[in-house]
């Protein structure tokens, strides 16, 4: 892709919540935009080809739209999984979700959400995943999970099949976080 082009892929992706200024910045934004994407399937290597370009302007122009869908899938923004620090530590990507994420999330909002699911927090950089006391290997550290309204029990999360890490509020039983790690993993808030 020409200068012109990733100039017009830097605006539509600030648009969507990325900080691209600089190449590196820019590079990254690109790389984790095709990492969360969920209509088509990018590979996430940072290079602006025919495909990535197309994606962006797409998922640009349902940024505006509410009846069209969300810019990451059908009923999800990538706003909702943007760093609640906002880009005040220094390296905070701003926007990380991993698309098994976001699709897991379609699945659980069309089971159990029917007027819909907000994400309570998605992607956390290391310094603010640390002043909120998160865990070391967070999974919002990566963009691989989510908390969420504590509506759902926790055994309806589980036997949809699409995520490794559950938490549940032990009080009710319901789940606030989901992720997508490998393996399995259930934990009790209090």
């Amino acid at each position: 892709m020409n200068v012109i082009d990733r100039r017009r892929a830097a605006w539509h992706l600030r648009k969507l919540g990325w900080n691209t200024s600089g190449r590196a910045r820019l590079d990254q934004a690109i790389r984790d935009f095709q990492g969360g994407y969920t209509r088509t399937t990018l590979k996430a290597d940072g290079v602006l080809g025919a495909k990535t370009m197309a994606a962006i302007l797409e998922s640009s122009s349902f940024r505006s739209s509410k009846k069209r869908g969300g810019t990451a899938s059908p009923n999800f923004n990538f706003t909702e999984f943007a760093c609640k620090c906002g880009g005040k530590y220094a390296g905070c990507r701003r926007i990380v979700v991993d698309r098994d994420l976001v699709r897991g999330l379609e699945k659980l909002r069309a089971k159990h959400y029917p007027r819909g699911l907000n994400v309570v927090s998605g992607y956390r950089c290391p310094a603010h995943n640390k002043a909120v006391g998160g865990a070391t290997a967070s999974q919002h550290m990566s963009g691989k999970a989510a908390d969420i309204p504590s509506i759902v029990k926790a055994e309806s999360v589980r036997a949809l099949g699409v995520f490794g890490g559950v938490g549940v509020t032990a009080r009710t039983g319901t789940v606030a976080h989901v992720d997508v790690r490998p393996g399995s993993a259930t934990w009790l808030y209090n």
